[in-house]
This record gives C-alpha cells, structure tokens and sequence, in this order.
C-alpha cells in the first residue's frame, strides 16, 4: 500500500494550516515545480496570491491562501 503524499497535497496542507508557502522551502523539499502546482490548486478553487517577500539580502516568493472576510453580523 503506498500511502506518500504527492506535491500538490503537502502545498495544498500547508496553505491551509499555515496560510502561505514560500518557493525557497519548496525547494527544500525538492518540489521544483511549485508554480504548476499553485495553477492546479487555483483550478480547483483555492484563492491563491503570490508576492515577492524580501529577507534580508535576498528575496522569496510567497504564495498566500486568501480567505473570505466573515460576514458581519448585525444585532438588533
């Protein structure tokens, strides 16, 4: 029984307990292709965004879930 987790499970696990994936910690877990797998997940209906994130002296791109506002509720 194979139970491995594809690329597209662990990004899609991450984003939504994290909130955001950066490309420099996917290539540390040898996902090269993270690109691909945003366009994927966004087919499937995640609101994705991505910004370049500076630290330091270098730069990372981070993709970021983007979550509805809660509707507000009003009290009579």
């Amino acid at each position: 029984m194979n139970t491995r987790i594809t690329q597209e499970q662990l990004i899609k696990r991450v984003l939504l307990t994290e909130g955001a994936i950066s490309r420099n910690w996917c290539l540390s877990q040898y996902i090269s292709r993270l690109g691909s797998r945003i366009f994927d997940l966004k087919k499937q209906g995640l609101n994705i965004e991505a910004k370049i994130v500076k630290n330091g002296n270098s730069k990372d791109y981070v993709y970021y879930l983007r979550r509805e506002p809660e509707q507000l509720k009003i009290i009579n």
